[in-house]
């Protein structure tokens, strides 16, 4: 982590403290993506093609480093069978 003057890091950037928030929401809901896909004994890569993305996409959407599109989170709770708790709860997450 960088040194901290004032409340601001060393190296001049601005200190965002919601920006450890989102990227813990988006861990979340990736978490919740991929308990329910391996509840339904699917890969990423059947996920994928099944809601029209890569294998690729699917990954990153899991390890919480891309924001999912509500297309995504739509295809997904319906393909997976989710009855509405992977879009309801990334919604209400991710405002």
């Amino acid at each position: 982590m960088a040194a901290m003057t004032h409340g601001q890091p060393a190296d001049g950037a601005e200190a965002h403290p919601w920006e450890d928030d989102s990227a813990a929401v988006l861990r979340t809901v990736g978490k919740v993506i991929k308990m329910w896909r391996e509840k339904s004994g699917r890969t990423q890569a059947e996920l994928g093609s099944a809601i029209g993305y890569g294998e690729e996409q699917v990954s990153s959407v899991e390890r919480g480093r891309r924001a999912p599109r509500a297309q995504f989170l739509e295809a997904a709770d319906q393909v997976l069978g989710a009855g509405g708790m992977i879009a309801g709860s990334a919604d209400a997450a991710l405002g």
